[in-house]
């Protein structure tokens, strides 16, 4: 492991510092005011009011089911019987991904100004599966009475957020100029517009099996959209290398806020019921609304985002994009 670390600092010494020397500074192109750049990127994603409802949906189950069962086999002890498993989790949004490009204008030797156009997004989706076995005695001669086994399985579990920003920076080039150096390092500033978009949709299958013969199945959907205009702000620190005469790379670094609030948009909950004795009862409501937090009716602490409420009674929903950003790309000179 040592020695990888040794190889992989080396390799980007190379990467940045190769370049530059067999391509010295290239005084015929002084004369050029203009940078296209092209990127990709990373960033840390944590869109509170969204990840809520991952945590909404792990606590509603536990309160409902596993934890309700365990206080039971804790209280009837050996009256009752209950084993629970469990495949998959909740998977929170940390982590989008990003590209775009920028055309600057370089109005002096320090100083450039930028035109730039940015997607970052990302669409995280869980599938997780719980099972409850149950086994209730006759407490007068301990012969199993009840026996049922109930599957929940939530697929898919979708959250998703993506934001388009517009963006005009400014650029001050602490070290070499892009028209002709080898090496620049600069840092920036830019802001604009955020015309963000987010997603929460859940499907669940609810299957319950009696030991008599008898079952019934419940299968739900939740599906909500939502848009809203907020505003983005990012800084950072760039290094660009020349590659060959007006080509370069580079790399940046920095933290961008962005966030958006009134999220409205249109929504579905649709339920299928099952059971031995009849199939495909199926119930279907559509609404558009905004959207809000509102509080579980087991715990008013946990709060989930839904859009069929209305707004007035409930706080509003933000769709919180900032994190800390890392892009790799590629500039033109001209």
């Amino acid at each position: 492991m040592k020695y990888t670390n040794k190889y992989l600092i080396a390799l980007i010494i190379v990467v940045f510092l190769f370049p530059g020397l067999c391509f010295p500074g290239d005084t015929a192109n002084k004369d050029k005011k203009f940078q296209v750049e092209l990127y990709n990127g990373l960033s840390t994603l944590n869109p509170t009011d969204l990840n809520l409802a991952m945590e909404y949906n792990r606590a509603s189950e536990y309160y409902n089911y596993e934890g309700r069962y365990r206080a039971e086999d804790i209280l009837l002890g050996d009256l009752f019987d209950f084993t629970f498993n469990k495949e998959g989790a909740f998977k929170k949004l940390k982590s989008g991904v990003q590209c775009g490009g920028r055309i600057k204008y370089l109005w002096n030797r320090k100083l450039a100004f930028s035109l730039e156009f940015r997607y970052v997004g990302r669409s995280q989706e869980s599938n997780v599966a719980f099972q409850y076995n149950i086994r209730a005695l006759r407490p007068d001669n301990n012969v199993f009475f009840e026996s049922s086994q109930t599957v929940r399985t939530y697929s898919p579990f979708i959250l998703s957020a993506k934001a388009y920003i517009p963006l005009l920076g400014i650029h001050y080039r602490w070290l070499g100029n892009p028209s002709y150096s080898s090496f620049v390092l600069e840092s920036y500033i830019a802001g604009g517009p955020m015309f963000g978009s987010c997603r929460y949709k859940r499907g669940l299958v609810h299957r319950h099996d009696d030991s008599d013969g008898y079952w019934d199945e419940r299968t739900y959907s939740y599906d909500i959209k939502g848009n809203g205009v907020g505003f983005a702000l990012d800084c950072g620190i760039r290094v660009q290398v020349k590659l060959y005469k007006s080509i370069g790379v580079f790399l940046e670094s920095g933290y961008s806020y962005q966030r958006a609030g009134n999220i409205s948009g249109n929504g579905i909950y649709q339920v299928k019921l099952d059971d031995q004795n009849a199939l495909g009862n199926t119930q279907t409501v559509t609404w558009e609304g905004k959207w809000v937090l509102v509080p579980s009716t087991f715990n008013a602490s946990v709060k989930y985002p839904a859009s069929e409420y209305g707004g007035s009674q409930y706080n509003d929903f933000k769709l919180d994009m900032s994190g800390f950003q890392a892009r790799i790309g590629i500039s033109f000179t001209f």
